[in-house]
């Protein structure tokens, strides 16, 4: 149980004690990301443990939107709006509200419809926890976490190997995004004759 002497630098460092790596989990365009939710997943129990309450309060949005151009591959101009805003967080000394450290972002998103806000505040609350709590998400050459996750992934290959399987059998993606999928997605997905797509998109094409 987190002492409560403890102020909210302390509280935060033991946070950092125990979450240092996450591993990146999807594909954006052609690039690997870290989710929200595996960010969430892995930092909760231990802000909840160490005594600390997060909010973020947008303050400023820029309207009407910006917007994005760019040349597609076949060499056409694009506009996409492109929907901005500022957000600040606080990490706040639950047993001293006035104890807290709050830091402003900046977060943008490309989409055009109504998601465009949740997805914004979503990345900024994501960058927020991992810029503050210093957690390490580098590719697994630039890491020493990520180095021993590589090994033990490339033992796994040779496990699957030696029983005359190769890994990337193993291995399906959502013809949509690109996304890996699980096997029991990807059966469902084409138990029928269709393509191979993410729960996300299982839905959409209903």
């Amino acid at each position: 149980m987190i002492q409560k002497t403890k102020n909210i630098h302390q509280r935060m460092n033991e946070v950092m004690k125990k979450v240092e790596y996450l591993s990146k989990d999807t594909s954006v365009g052609s690039y690997k990301a870290i989710s929200h939710d595996k960010v969430i997943g892995n930092v909760r129990g231990e802000i909840i443990n160490n005594g600390i309450i997060i909010t973020i309060n947008q303050y400023r949005r820029d309207d009407p939107f910006n917007v994005l151009e760019y040349q597609d591959s076949y060499d056409k101009k694009k506009v996409i709006p492109l929907y901005m805003a500022f957000y600040e967080v606080k990490f706040i000394n639950i047993d001293s509200p006035e104890d807290f450290i709050s830091i402003n972002v900046e977060s943008h998103s490309r989409c055009s419809d109504e998601k465009s806000p949740g997805i914004a505040y979503s990345y900024a609350f994501k960058m927020a926890l991992l810029k503050q709590f210093m957690i390490e998400t580098g590719k697994n050459e630039e890491s020493p976490h990520g180095r021993a996750k590589e090994s033990s992934l490339e033992s796994k290959k040779e496990r699957i190997q030696t029983h005359g399987e190769t890994s990337e059998s193993k291995i399906h993606k959502c013809t949509t995004c690109g996304k890996e999928i699980s096997d029991n997605e990807y059966k469902y997905s084409t138990s029928n004759g269709k393509p191979a797509l993410c729960y996300i998109h299982q839905r959409d094409n209903k």
